[in-house]
C-alpha cells in the first residue's frame, strides 16, 4: 500500500487480545508511485520499508522530527535517524529548499527581533568546532526537477512568514 501512495493501515482499534487492521480507502498517488519506481529503477533495488513509512508520512504532515516517525517505523532513534539520514544522502528523494543564500546568526537575531516587535537577551559565545560558518540551501536540483520557485527570497519575509505561522499556532502542528 505504501508504495502506491495509499495510507499505512491502522491498528490503533487493538488491544491485548486482538488485532484490529483498518484498511483506509484511497486511490492510488501515481506521483508518489513514479517517484518510487524511479528510485528502484535507478538503484536496482527496492525501496526499504523504512524508507517507504518515512517518504509517506513526510509526504502527509510534511514537517516532522526524528521523534514522530520513531512510532511509525518502529525502530530506534538511531536507526530511524539512519533510514533518514540515507534517504537524503543515498537516494536523493528529499530536497533542499532555499534562496542559495546564506545569513549569520547575528542577522537572524536581528530580523527576528525586528519583525516580533521582542527584544530578548542573547548569549553570545564562539563558534563550537565543526560548526561551519556559513549555511545554504541550493535548491537548483528541486527547481530542475519539481518546478519549484522560492516564495519568500528575504530573510526579513522569510522570519515574518514564521513568525505569522508560529502565533496563530502556538502548539505548532496538531494530528
Amino acid at each position: 500500500m505504501l508504495r502506491y501512495g495509499r495510507p499505512a493501515p491502522d491498528y490503533t482499534m487493538s488491544d491485548a487480545t486482538s488485532v484490529v487492521l483498518i484498511m483506509p480507502e484511497s486511490d492510488a498517488d501515481i506521483a508518489f508511485l513514479e517517484m518510487i519506481l524511479r528510485h528502484e529503477e535507478l538503484t536496482g533495488t527496492a525501496m526499504p520499508i523504512d524508507s517507504l513509512i518515512i517518504l509517506s508520512r513526510l509526504r502527509q504532515k510534511r514537517r516532522l522530527t526524528t521523534a514522530d516517525l520513531i512510532s511509525d517505523t518502529q525502530k530506534s532513534e538511531q536507526a530511524t535517524r539512519t533510514a533518514l539520514e540515507k534517504l537524503v544522502e543515498d537516494h536523493e528523494l528529499i530536497y533542499n529548499l532555499g534562496n542559495g543564500r546564506g545569513y549569520s546568526v547575528r542577522q537572524v537575531i536581528d530580523t527576528v527581533k525586528k519583525v516580533s516587535g521582542k527584544d530578548f537577551k542573547v548569549v553570545e559565545t564562539g563558534r563550537r568546532e565543526g560548526d561551519p560558518a556559513v549555511l545554504t540551501a541550493d535548491a537548483t536540483r528541486a527547481e530542475n526537477e519539481l518546478g519549484w520557485a522560492q516564495q519568500l527570497p528575504e530573510l526579513e519575509t522569510i522570519v515574518e512568514s514564521a513568525w505569522k505561522w508560529h502565533s496563530e499556532h502556538p502548539d505548532g502542528y496538531q494530528d
